[in-house]
C-alpha cells in the first residue's frame, strides 16, 4: 500500500503472481518471493512523486484471514543531481575568466556543459578528463579540469560580449550511462568598460544653421550617455541638436559615458569614458543688396 492505497497485489505466493490495483505502471515495478516468507518489491526509477510517500504491505493467509499490516516506511529522496558553482547570477568583467565547477556525489563517465540550451563541450573520460566540442566554440579559450572528489570544472579564457547573458548547466551519466540529471543553470552577466566612439573636431558650422550631433558608445550594460555642454548642466541624451546656431554657442562639448553594476555580494563597479568636441560657428556673411 503506498499512500494509504493499494497498488500492487500478489496472488500466488507460491509462483509469485502478482497485478497492479491501480492505474500505476507496472512495468516501473518487479516483485520477488522466497520460501523464507519474503516478499519484496522493486521500484526503478524513482523521481520527485516517490518523495515522503509511505509503504507497508497487507497479507492474508491461506484462508483469507486478514494478518494485518506491517509498520509504515516513509521513503524520502535524495537529490543526486549535480550541483553547478558560483550560484547565479555570475558576474564577470569584460576579458576576464569563466570558470564553472559542477560536482556529484556519485561515480560519473561523461560530463556534458550546456551553453543556452546546446550541449557545447563533453568530457569523454572523466579519468583522463579528456574532452570535445560538441558546437562551433573555439577550444583553444577553454580548459578542463576533474579531480578525484568528482568536481568537474571547466574555464573560459578571454570572456567577451558573447558571453553576455548565457546561460550555462551541467549534464551527467553514471558509469553505466544512467543519465543522473543536470544541473540547475548559472546565467553570466559581463561588465565592459564604455568607450565613446570618436567625435568629428571641431565642427564647423555656418551661423543660422541647424546641426544634430550623436554621441556613440560601446559597453556592458549599455552606457548611460551626456552632453555637457561648457557652462551649462548636463544633458541626459546621446543626442545634441542646434535648430539655429549662433556665435554664442562657440565651444567646446563634451560627451561622457557611465556604466554601473552591482555584484550578488554588493560589490560596486562602474566605468566612464569621454570626448571632447569643439564646435566652430562660421559667420554668416549678409551682402547688400544693389541695382545695376
Amino acid at each position: 500500500m503506498r499512500n494509504g492505497y493499494s497498488i500492487i497485489q500478489i496472488t500466488n505466493a507460491t509462483v509469485c503472481n502478482f497485478r497492479k490495483l491501480t492505474t500505476w505502471d507496472i512495468n516501473s515495478y518487479s516483485v520477488t518471493c522466497d520460501k523464507q516468507r519474503k516478499f519484496s518489491m522493486v521500484k526503478y526509477g524513482v523521481n520527485g512523486s516517490d518523495h515522503n510517500t509511505t509503504w507497508r504491505c497487507q497479507m492474508y493467509s491461506l484462508d483469507y484471514a486478514i494478518l494485518g499490516p506491517s509498520s509504515n516506511v516513509t521513503v524520502l529522496i535524495h537529490d543526486s543531481s549535480p550541483i553547478l558553482s558560483p550560484n547565479s547570477p555570475l558576474y564577470i568583467r569584460n576579458g576576464g575568466s569563466l570558470a564553472l565547477t559542477c560536482e556529484i556525489d556519485q561515480d560519473v563517465a561523461v560530463v556534458t556543459w550546456i551553453r543556452n540550451g546546446y550541449s557545447s563541450i563533453q568530457i569523454t573520460n572523466t579519468t583522463m578528463c579528456n574532452f570535445r566540442k560538441l558546437a562551433l566554440l573555439d577550444m583553444y579559450n577553454y580548459s578542463m579540469t576533474c579531480d578525484q572528489q568528482r568536481k568537474f570544472t571547466i574555464v573560459k579564457h578571454g570572456v567577451n560580449g558573447t558571453d553576455h547573458n548565457t546561460t550555462w548547466r551541467c549534464q551527467m551519466y553514471s558509469l553505466n550511462y544512467t543519465d543522473l540529471g543536470s544541473s540547475s543553470d548559472v546565467t553570466v552577466l559581463l561588465h565592459g568598460l564604455p568607450s565613446v566612439k570618436s567625435l568629428i573636431s571641431p565642427i564647423e558650422v555656418l551661423e543660422g544653421n541647424s546641426l544634430e550631433v550623436v554621441c556613440q558608445s560601446d559597453g556592458i550594460p549599455s552606457p548611460q550617455l551626456t552632453w555637457s555642454p561648457q557652462g551649462e548642466d548636463k544633458l541626459n541624451q546621446s543626442r545634441l541638436y542646434f535648430h539655429s546656431v549662433t556665435r554664442n554657442q562657440n565651444g567646446t562639448y563634451t560627451c561622457a559615458a557611465n556604466n554601473t553594476m552591482t555584484f550578488i555580494n554588493g560589490t560596486v563597479i562602474s566605468g566612464s569614458d569621454y570626448q571632447i568636441m569643439f564646435l566652430n560657428v562660421l559667420c554668416k556673411l549678409t551682402l547688400p543688396f544693389t541695382n545695376v
